[in-house]
């Protein structure tokens, strides 16, 4: 499975990928994107720019998002769009 970034909404390749070990047999399970500097201050601002709207919202909403976010996460890689 290809599996990419999540920044501002938009899923995106890494600059670079990183190996992730199993720590007890030192092999390969999976390769993951890895961001970069410019990556990582576009996720930061975005972050930054939704925390408002976010924190405003009552945690009953903010629960509904949370759990919703993951079956969007699964069509978007499903999706000509996503992974």
């Amino acid at each position: 499975m290809a599996y990419k970034l999540l920044i501002d909404g938009a899923f995106v390749d890494g600059a670079k990928t990183i190996d992730v070990f199993n720590p007890a047999t030192g092999a390969v399970l999976e390769t993951c994107p890895r961001a970069d500097e410019a990556q990582l201050h576009r996720a930061v601002a975005a972050a930054k720019a939704a925390f408002p709207a976010w924190s405003a919202l009552s945690f009953s909403e903010r629960r509904r998002n949370s759990k919703r976010s993951p079956m969007r996460w699964r069509h978007a890689r499903t999706s000509s769009h996503g992974c």
